[in-house]
């Protein structure tokens, strides 16, 4: 049934991937002529950072394609509420992915936007991990809560069906 509690832990994974959107995952600080400048990590590039390097959203490309994969998968399970071993197998692929999308987070795109920040400005480069990199933290404790609610539904289900 959708109704069931991991349908809930599944939309709330939906509301944390929406918010990771909306948050920036990092915020660098640095001194540009003793000045200090900032600029933000977004999944979607603003007009006001486009500026100021074009090479660091090449590289991190791949993370908003990520967060709508993972967007699009957890729909699928949630209206796959009928086949329930196939929605616990679609949830182990989607925290592989989100584990995935957290190493890319933080060992590539973090690190390559800093460097290219380095590169143009010719400064140290302070970054600051902000709210939505943690998000995918929180749909990974979301999707194992959905997990376990699953794996409970279809243990009942199976037990009953040795009763008849």
């Amino acid at each position: 049934m959708i109704q069931r509690i991991q349908s809930v832990f599944l939309t709330l994974v939906l509301v944390c991937i929406i918010l990771m959107f909306l948050f920036p995952v990092a915020v660098y600080t640095f001194d540009l002529g003793g000045e200090t400048m900032e600029a933000e990590l977004n999944l979607i590039p603003h007009k006001d950072t486009a500026d100021i390097s074009q090479e660091g959203f090449i590289n991190t490309i791949y993370l908003p394609i990520a967060a709508i994969v993972l967007g699009i998968l957890t729909i699928a399970i949630i209206f796959l509420y009928q086949n329930r071993i196939l929605q616990i197998r679609l949830i182990a692929v989607a925290v592989l992915i989100n584990i995935a999308y957290i190493a890319l987070l933080f060992f590539l795109a973090a690190d390559d936007f800093a460097t290219v920040l380095q590169e143009n400005f010719k400064t140290s480069v302070f970054t600051q991990y902000s709210i939505g990199s943690y998000i995918p933290l929180v749909t990974i404790f979301l999707f194992i809560l959905a997990q376990n609610a699953i794996k409970k539904d279809e243990k009942k289900v199976r037990s009953a069906d040795r009763l008849r």
